[in-house]
């Protein structure tokens, strides 16, 4: 999370931890709604690429998720 710049890193808190929706986070932002989309899927897009290397293969299994066995 510390390698995102701080305004996606702002918009997938908000998203993701504080669970607001996209209205009421351009409204808290002062942004528009496709800025406030956008953010969200950017900021998940590269924090799935800075974890990658944490997925499950080779025998190991999902915590809290399905077995990948």
């Amino acid at each position: 999370m510390a390698q995102l710049p701080q305004h996606l890193r702002v918009a997938v808190v908000l998203s993701d931890v504080e669970q607001l929706s996209t209205e009421e986070m351009s409204a808290a932002l002062r942004i528009k709604l496709g800025t406030v989309r956008s953010r969200v899927h950017r900021a998940r897009v590269q924090l799935r690429k800075e974890l990658a290397h944490r997925a499950p293969h080779d025998g190991r299994r999902r915590i809290g998720g399905t077995a990948t066995v």
